[in-house]
Parts: C-alpha cells; sequence; structure tokens
C-alpha cells in the first residue's frame, strides 16, 4: 500500500546487513516491502517505515546522509507478541500505537519490537 500510495517521494536508503558485513542500495519497493523511506511534499520531514513480521526484535540504526537535521527523531510503533491478537471490547488499546524513545536522528541504534510496524520522523531545517 505505501508503494502505490507514496511512489512519487520515495527514497533510495541503503540497508546494511552487520551480521554478514555486507550493505546495499535498495531502491523504494525492495525488500519484501520491509522497509521504505520518503520525503514530503516541502523537503522538510523524512519518513522511515519499518514492517517488521519476525518473532525477535530488530536492531535499527537510521542514518540521515542529509545536511540539516535539526531535530531528534520521532518514533511510534504498533506491535503485539501473537500475530493474531486483536483488541476486545475489555481492552480496546491492547495493540495500538505507541511513542518510541529514539533520540538522536543519526546513528543511534534503535529496538523495532517483533510483529510491529514502525515510523520513524526526522525534521529537517
Amino acid at each position: 500500500m505505501v508503494k502505490d500510495t507514496m511512489q512519487p517521494l520515495a527514497l533510495n536508503f541503503t540497508q546494511h546487513d552487520t551480521a554478514k558485513g555486507v550493505g546495499h542500495v535498495c531502491p523504494f519497493g525492495l525488500e519484501r516491502g520491509l522497509y521504505s523511506a520518503q520525503i514530503s511534499d516541502d523537503r522538510k520531514t523524512i519518513v522511515a517505515r519499518v514492517a517488521w513480521d519476525k518473532p525477535s526484535a530488530l536492531n535499527v540504526t537510521i542514518e540521515l546522509l542529509v545536511s540539516g537535521v535539526s531535530a531528534p527523531m520521532e518514533g511510534t510503533s504498533m506491535s503485539y507478541p501473537n500475530r493474531t491478537g486483536a483488541n476486545t471490547p475489555s481492552q480496546p488499546q491492547l495493540i495500538a500505537p505507541k511513542r518510541m524513545e529514539v533520540g538522536a536522528v543519526s546513528g543511534k541504534a534503535v529496538l523495532v519490537p517483533p510483529n510491529s510496524y514502525t515510523v520513524f520522523v526526522a525534521k529537517l531545517r
């Protein structure tokens, strides 16, 4: 869905596998849709998305190779250990977006929860 609605604003990104010591540039839409990066129309906001469908957490480091990063990155994630989980009338917020402590924009590792959809937002000057 992101590919269909945000393609004109898509950014290329490099995905590094530190375990294998390799990296490659990923044009938008590669990597089975697990990752994407877009820039706003006014070129002042970059949004990176990670759809992580594994039962273990993912350590992600986002480095923006753009000058003018002016504010810490914000993160929001929605996850639940059981991918077939659902909210109930007695627990309507069981599976809901939650703010993440992200901190610095560039170079800080962030733990993405298992079975999650996470959005990172960075403001540029």
